[in-house]
């Protein structure tokens, strides 16, 4: 059962109680753009963004770690291939 509040945001009643809906379509069938664009409100939107901005922060990091790991890995390989490197990387006094 919807009942109407504003232009473009419904109440709905389910198993847990009352909720805001906001229908990406108008009554007449056009789209409504804030609805589709924002989630319904401002904070949705943020929130949504803020998701987005996380998931690529941590997909950024991600790489950035693999790249170093992906070195450190290749340049002890290669001191450790030939003896003689390891030697006179070392510094004795």
């Amino acid at each position: 059962m919807d009942t109407k509040i504003d232009n473009g945001v419904f109440l709905r009643k389910d198993k847990l109680g009352y909720r805001l809906v906001y229908p990406y379509k108008n009554e007449d069938g056009s789209w409504n753009k804030f609805n589709l664009w924002t989630g319904g409100s401002w904070g949705n939107f943020i929130q949504v963004i803020l998701i987005i901005l996380l998931i690529c922060f941590i997909c950024w990091a991600y790489i950035n770690d693999t790249k170093a790991l992906a070195d450190c890995c290749n340049k002890g390989y290669e001191l450790c291939s030939n003896p003689i490197n390891l030697i006179n990387k070392i510094n004795l006094p």
